[in-house]
């Protein structure tokens, strides 16, 4: 009798496991469409400035809410603000091939 309390066990077990995985996904949706919260609203507001503000929102309020990135960021945004962003190629160039300063 112990020993199929066990597997029963374990069955349900992996059971509960493998519904909440499959509830919350592994992928995050994109939640600006229609923020259901407050935070998220933040969320949104923050990832219009940019990448930069929403990584500083997401770590100030990880103590409270656990948010993620892409939730708020497509990649498609992230890819035109580092383009918008991007210095001149000419401008990386400037200290290529010199030597480290001496001092």
């Amino acid at each position: 009798m112990k020993r199929f309390n066990a597997n029963a066990f374990r069955f349900t077990a992996a059971a509960l496991f493998g519904a909440t995985l499959s509830t919350t996904g592994v992928a995050g949706e994109y939640k600006c469409n229609q923020p259901p919260t407050r935070v998220d609203q933040l969320a949104c507001d923050a990832a219009a400035q940019g990448p930069i503000a929403l990584r500083r929102f997401i770590q100030r309020m990880q103590v409270i809410e656990s948010l993620s990135f892409s939730d708020y960021m497509t990649d498609a945004q992230l890819l035109a603000w580092r383009e918008a962003n991007e210095p001149t190629r000419t401008a990386g160039v400037n200290g290529a091939g010199t030597e480290a300063p001496k001092r």
